[in-house]
């Protein structure tokens, strides 16, 4: 959202799980891992975000040198790539 929260609401209730305050600025991108257990945010404040759902739990946090305008989830979970506006893709591996 561009009031730098980030929404979790469930798909048969018309109320809001949960709001999560990360970011300090727009948030630009959002993926849900496949697993559904946990998803990842990318803002304007350069921040990636990892949550774990459905509460918005931090689970991690990386900065990056600008605004990161999108992000992906590989099919087995197990990488995160952003693409950010100095034109860079970042690669992360995730170990849990």
């Amino acid at each position: 959202m561009e009031s730098s929260s980030v929404e979790v609401l469930h798909v048969n209730k018309p109320e809001k799980i949960s709001a999560a305050h990360l970011h300090d600025s727009c948030v630009l991108s959002l993926k849900f891992a496949a697993c559904g257990k946990w998803f990842v945010s990318t803002g304007k404040d350069s921040l990636l975000n990892a949550w774990r759902t459905p509460y918005g739990a931090s689970i991690f946090q990386s900065k990056e040198s600008s605004s990161v305008l999108s992000c992906d989830i590989s099919a087995d979970d197990r990488y995160i790539v952003t693409g950010s506006g100095d034109k860079k893709a970042t690669l992360y591996e995730v170990m849990y």
